[in-house]
């Protein structure tokens, strides 16, 4: 199984960097994002995220203010911790191996939740709808214990649905190696299945029904995508590229305060910022 997982992976990062080659030719747009937990109307976490020039700058806006810098043609992602003034690298080849001992250790461990979300076994669905004169897709992942119900818009430029796909596996890959994240897989399989129908997500709910306590854990994240970037957000990764020279290099584990250890799992009442 292990090893099947390892090939699984494997092939999908040769598919993802012939696709970050085409993608660097996108155009610029920007993606608003608010994840809530549960019912709450107020936001838990606020995070923008811009393309531009084929990078993207991820600005997770609540505390703690981190900032994410991915250059797909260096196939490296760079962290930056605005508090502290220090900033991390880590590349792509280890992002995905790393990854992948922590999903060969879920499914391993015994906790059915990480399990699943390490080899997702999805029945999909989708149905289209209009709503403001404005076309969209409503997809479904319907599974135990996770649930994930995906409502997306086409998008505007035909590149931008790869980019942000490109992207969102790899920040999958680098949540799942924070304490208390859910491994990448199952949001894998759901970026592949929103990025060949051309679409960008304007929501995402997720679902997890504990069987042990016989609760739900629901999440959601609400996404508004602009198509063009203002003076402020140009200012914004002008002084990014500041802060790259500037700030102190340290090493990811640290940078992350630790790694958690590939054999173990946490409890998924953490998990909220791999909602994206």
């Amino acid at each position: 199984m292990r090893h099947g997982l390892k090939l699984f992976f494997l092939l999908t990062s040769l598919v993802l960097v012939v696709v970050g080659q085409v993608i660097c030719a996108a155009e610029d747009f920007r993606i608003d994002t608010e994840i809530f937990r549960g019912s709450s109307k107020t936001p838990e976490i606020e995070v923008l995220t811009i393309f531009h020039s084929g990078n993207v700058y991820d600005f997770q806006l609540t505390d703690p203010q981190e900032i994410t810098v991915f250059e797909p043609r260096r196939g490296v992602l760079t962290l930056l911790n605005v508090k502290d003034k220090k900033k991390a690298s880590v590349t792509t080849q280890e992002l995905l191996q790393a990854a992948l001992d922590m999903q060969g250790a879920a499914v391993q461990g015994g906790n059915p939740v990480f399990a699943a979300a390490a080899q997702p076994v999805f029945d999909q669905s989708s149905v289209e709808f209009k709503e403001n004169n404005s076309n969209f897709t409503k997809l479904t992942f319907a599974g135990k214990p996770i649930q994930y119900t995906v409502t997306g818009q086409s998008a505007r430029h035909p590149a931008a649905a790869n980019e942000y796909r490109y992207f969102s596996d790899w920040s999958a890959r680098l949540s799942s190696l924070r304490p208390g994240n859910l491994p990448a897989g199952a949001r894998l399989e759901i970026n592949d299945a929103i990025a060949k129908k051309g679409l960008l997500p304007t929501k995402v709910e997720r679902v997890i029904q504990e069987s042990r306590f016989g609760k739900k854990i629901e999440v959601r994240s609400e996404h508004l995508v602009v198509w063009t970037l203002s003076q402020e957000d140009v200012k914004r990764i002008d002084i990014v590229g500041d802060q790259l020279t500037q700030f102190t290099l340290v090493s990811f584990a640290e940078f992350c305060g630790r790694m958690p250890a590939a054999a173990k799992v946490a409890a998924p009442q953490q998990q909220v910022t791999q909602q994206r």
